[in-house]
């Protein structure tokens, strides 16, 4: 009897790399699992290479929907499927384009089975290859992280399992394209975590037919997974009751490409725990319409008129009520990724003085020391 259940997913795609992908999972040390490839939007090509496998094997049950409806979807399909099982306990779900190692199941198997009954997920290194099998690296050992650190960047990747029992209290698959990362942030809200240093699985980076190729190539691709990104992180942040560490305070006299490109190096910095406050002071609000083509949950808008540097700056204390504040303009030295990360620690690391009923004064003299430019 099957303990271990797979969910595959697929819509277009390579048949090479689907082929591999599927006999990669057929070949596996561990036999006792079972497979349900979910064909979510049927075109001939993947039809026919998922049936000429499933005939071969009867451990895979093929589901097929004629149109295309989101990996969300294919994914809650194949484990609703799963769940009905007598005997599964074990739950992970395979890219179609991806190399699973015959030891991947067996190995995260052992793992789960033998971690104390508080550890629901492990997960694991991967060897990493570009598109048609060239080789770039194994992924490092900062995966190595505690379950809390998921909050500020995704480190599971694409070689992981997990136990049924806590698959039940996270709910379903949501939020494609990044589906995984806010499954992995719901799932570790009931459970530990446990790294394996060993590479079970090749993925390919940048394959032809794949999301990581759209959004290296798209920037509205690019801008969309952004969004959905920070989205996961501002609900989960929500969920267990944590506010922002950081109100950052962008004041802009209208809209212009120098706007929009400060705005995206803000978007785009490795820290995320803030919140902006894009305040307008032109006379027309000119810049709510420019910045709807870069959502993103953690800007506030904010329009105020005229309004001068002292003005906005007396205003901010209205908003900024984080321990830390941070005044950004124009003409502030350029931020690379990191600047935020490391400007928050160095306000972490400073003492905090006066009572409580003085903390806006405060913020802003804290941050007012280290704002850019």
């Amino acid at each position: 009897m099957p303990d271990v259940g797979i969910v595959l997913p697929v819509y277009v795609q390579r048949r090479d790399y689907l082929r591999a992908a599927i006999r990669s999972i057929r070949n596996q040390l561990y036999r006792n699992f079972k497979l349900v490839i979910v064909i979510d939007g049927v075109t001939p090509a993947v039809q026919q290479v998922v049936r000429m496998e499933a005939k071969r094997d009867k451990r895979i049950q093929v589901i097929a929907y004629a149109q295309n409806k989101g990996t969300e979807h294919a994914l809650n399909v194949g484990f609703d499927y799963l769940n009905r099982v007598p005997g599964i306990r074990y739950l992970t779900w395979v890219a179609s384009d991806n190399i699973y190692h015959n030891n991947f199941i067996k190995v995260l198997r052992r793992n789960l089975r033998l971690s104390p009954d508080h550890v629901g997920l492990v997960y694991s290194s991967m060897k990493l290859i570009q598109g048609a099998g060239q080789f770039l690296s194994f992924t490092n050992p900062w995966q190595n992280q505690p379950k809390e650190k998921l909050l500020d960047y995704n480190f599971i990747y694409g070689s992981f399992m997990y136990k049924k029992k806590y698959a039940a209290m996270a709910g379903v698959y949501e939020h494609t394209p990044v589906e995984d990362y806010d499954y992995w942030l719901k799932l570790t809200e009931h459970c530990g975590i446990k790294y394996v240093p060993r590479a079970l699985v090749t993925y390919r980076m940048f394959a032809p037919l794949s999301n990581s190729l759209k959004i290296k190539t798209d920037p509205a691709s690019f801008r969309f997974n952004r969004y959905k990104y920070q989205l996961v992180k501002h609900l989960a942040r929500m969920r267990r009751g944590l506010a922002p560490e950081t109100s950052i305070i962008f004041s802009v006299n209208g809209a212009s490409e120098q706007m929009i490109n400060r705005l995206e190096e803000l978007l785009n910095q490795n820290y995320s725990n803030y919140r902006i406050y894009l305040i307008d002071t032109s006379p027309d609000g000119n810049v709510a319409q420019a910045i709807n083509a870069i959502p993103d949950p953690r800007i506030d808008y904010v329009s105020i008129p005229f309004a001068s540097d002292q003005e906005v700056r007396q205003s901010a204390i209205n908003y900024a009520i984080t321990p830390f504040v941070f005044f950004y303009s124009l003409d502030g030295e350029r931020m690379d990724a990191g600047y935020l990360e490391n400007m928050a620690a160095r306000l972490r690391a400073m003492p905090y003085v006066g009572p409580a009923n003085q903390m806006a004064n405060n913020q802003l003299y804290m941050s007012a020391t280290l704002t850019a430019g």
